[in-house]
């Protein structure tokens, strides 16, 4: 996920919404699974069965653990394993 709008500490279950169908404009609630450096989370969410790479502009204090709300425009990178 990448260009976070908005982000907040919230206590809530995991969900995710499109407010505007066929839209990358995604709120979700995750849950932070890892602290990868300042401006970057590993997270669990609704969205999908693996791990999320959240990226914001600025840097941020979540913690392990941390369930946050989040405003973003998603998208996804697929990357291929080269054997």
């Amino acid at each position: 996920m990448q260009y976070v709008c908005e982000s907040l500490k919230v206590d809530s279950e995991l969900r995710a919404v499109e407010p505007f169908p066929k839209s990358p404009h995604i709120e979700t609630v995750v849950r932070v699974v890892k602290h990868i450096n300042s401006d970057s989370l590993l997270v669990e969410s609704a969205i999908s069965d693996s791990e999320i790479l959240v990226e914001f502009e600025n840097d941020v204090a979540y913690e392990k653990d941390d369930v946050i709300f989040l405003k973003v425009n998603f998208r996804l990178n697929f990357y291929k394993k080269i054997f």
